[in-house]
Formats: structure tokens, C-alpha cells, sequence
């Protein structure tokens, strides 16, 4: 081969090599780069009711990508859930129940998010926040307080607050409820007008009613609404976070009670947070030392969700507790 020749491979090969290298080496600041998607799996929703949306974010180019940011709820600062009311503007949603998402550490350099690299998490939307903070009970208002429809997207900034992402815009809507559904509906609305005090004279605020309990007063009124309507739809969020409550030994409803809610809310198709309350029936039937009821919910709930998280901690759970009966009888 000709000197000229060897040289030109030569050059060309240090060439190729300077091409490739560039193409695989992530680029500095590249969030836009990233995509973030956010959908829903929930398509029958009534007025009212919460929402889990599930938030991605993807690296669905070629090539690695370098961006300083940070993908989990937890922090409070780079991720963000918007909704707006049919075509109004978007307002900050605060999120119910936020898990924890990509928790890994962020050094001044950032993270190589590599192709076809993709993490999701979920969120449970209940309310939003509004600026009608001198109205009573107004300042956390529902997603969707009445049949119609709304939107959701999501924001996603890098740590210094320079570059965002944005991600689809996800409408979703509520039906018009019937029967039972409707009578309960009905008592939802009331609540949110009425001005009932607790015993220090304050007034109570319903907006978390199906999700969260905290007064004696909000839990009586939750248990007034189970005995009314035990078998709406949105009955099955009352057994649930009534269950999760009563199981570990708060208010007033009683462990047993407490049991019995969560199993009947882990029976339900399609609700998203069946798996937890299996989880939870199982974790309390360890605590109680029951673990033989405790393997029997474990067996359902890894059945019907066997990929879930829950199913995953429970079974830890039982695992353990059956290690330490073990060890004690050693």
C-alpha cells in the first residue's frame, strides 16, 4: 500500500473515530432531549373522584443524553402537575399521594440518561389548588367537581430552573353519575357548602373527604356516607382509607373494622389502589401476629397484582415475620 494511501486510511479512521465518539458522548444541558408523557388508565370517572396518572419520562433518541434534573415528586421542585377546566387556564395541582420516583444521585455533572432509557411514576389527583383563598373550604377545590372534562399536563424543569419540558396534554372527563351514585354525589356536593365546626369551634374542611381522614368529625361524617351508600363507587375510597386508618389502630372505628374495609377494598376491579389496601391488610395481619391470614392475603394479592409494589413489600413483610418466628422457636 502507497504512503499516500496508509495515510489517508489512517486520517480517516482517526476521522471516524472523532464522528463516533462525538455521536455517543451526552450532551450538556440536553433536557429537551428527554420526553415526558403523562396518561391515565382510568376512562369510567365520575364527579369528584380521584385520578392516578401515570408520569414517564424517556430518552427516545440515539444517542445518551447529559441533563441536570430531577425526576421524583419528592423534591417538590423539578417536577409539576398542571389542570385546567375545560379550555381555562392551568392551575398547579398538588398531588395526594406522590411516590417516591428516580432517586438517584445528582452530582454537579448531572445525569447520562442512556437510549432508550425510560422511568414512570404515578401520582393520585384529588384536588387543586385556587386562588380563592378567602372563601371557606374553597382553597382545595376537585379536579373535576361536576360532569364535564378537564385537562392535565406536566412540567419538568432542569435543577437550576433554566430549561423545561412539557408533556402531552391529557383530557379526561367525568360522567354523570346514577342511581346510588348520584344520591352519594349529592351528599358530596353538601358537604363542601356546609360550615360544621369541630370541638374548638373551627371550621371543617371536606375537601380530602375520600381520601384522607382526620377529625373525629370528618370520620363521623365518613362513616355517615358508608351507611348510606356502601355500594357507590365512591364508597370504595372510604373503605380504603377508612381501613388503612382503623387497621393500625386509630379513631374510633376499631382494628377489625379496620380489617374488613381493607380486604373489601382490595375486592375491587379496576381500582387503582386495591393493591395498597391488600398490602396493607397483609402488613397489619403481621403486626397482629395473624400470620397465617397475613400468607392467605398475600396469595391474592399476588395473584391479582403480581407485579405491583405492594405485592413485593408485603410479601418482604411476611417473610420476615416468619424468619423471627422461626429464630424464636430455635
Amino acid at each position: 500500500m502507497a504512503i499516500h494511501d496508509l495515510r489517508w486510511v489512517c486520517a480517516t479512521a482517526v476521522a471516524l473515530c472523532i464522528v463516533n465518539a462525538a455521536m455517543a458522548a451526552p450532551e450538556p444541558g440536553s433536557l429537551e432531549s428527554l420526553t415526558l408523557k403523562i396518561s391515565v388508565e382510568q376512562t369510567d370517572l365520575l364527579p369528584m373522584e380521584p385520578v392516578q396518572v401515570a408520569i414517564s419520562l424517556a430518552n427516545e433518541t440515539d444517542r445518551p443524553v447529559l441533563a441536570r434534573t430531577y425526576f421524583t415528586a419528592k423534591s417538590g421542585l423539578s417536577l409539576k402537575i398542571f389542570f385546567s377546566t375545560e379550555d381555562g387556564p392551568f392551575k398547579e395541582v398538588s398531588p395526594a399521594d406522590w411516590p417516591v420516583g428516580l432517586v438517584e444521585q445528582i452530582d454537579a455533572k448531572g445525569i447520562t440518561f442512556a437510549p432508550g432509557w425510560k422511568h414512570a411514576l404515578t401520582a393520585i389527583l384529588y384536588r387543586a389548588q385556587t386562588a380563592d383563598a378567602d372563601k371557606v373550604d374553597v382553597w382545595w377545590r376537585y379536579l373535576l367537581p361536576s360532569p364535564g372534562t378537564c385537562r392535565i399536563k406536566a412540567t419538568l424543569k432542569d435543577l437550576d430552573g433554566k430549561k423545561e419540558i412539557e408533556s402531552n396534554v391529557l383530557t379526561i372527563k367525568a360522567r354523570e353519575p346514577v342511581g346510588e351514585d348520584a344520591q352519594a354525589y349529592a351528599f358530596l356536593k353538601n358537604l363542601q357548602v356546609r360550615k360544621d365546626k369541630d370541638a374548638r369551634g373551627r371550621l371543617i374542611a371536606y375537601s380530602s373527604f375520600l381520601m384522607s381522614s382526620g377529625s373525629p368529625e370528618v370520620e363521623a361524617k365518613q362513616e355517615e356516607f358508608l351507611s348510606k351508600f356502601p355500594n357507590s363507587r365512591y364508597a370504595r375510597y372510604l373503605y380504603y382509607t377508612l381501613g388503612n386508618k382503623y387497621s393500625w389502630g386509630k379513631g374510633d372505628g376499631g382494628i377489625q373494622r379496620g380489617l374488613e374495609y381493607l380486604e373489601k377494598a382490595g375486592g375491587y376491579k379496576d381500582f387503582f389502589p386495591a393493591p395498597k389496601a391488600l398490602g396493607y391488610l397483609v402488613e397489619a395481619c403481621v403486626k397482629q401476629g395473624n400470620l397465617e391470614k397475613a400468607r392467605q392475603h398475600l396469595a391474592t394479592l399476588q395473584e391479582k397484582f403480581p407485579e405491583s409494589v405492594s405485592a413485593h413489600v408485603a410479601a418482604h413483610y411476611v417473610q420476615q415475620a416468619s424468619s423471627d418466628v422461626k429464630g424464636a422457636a430455635e
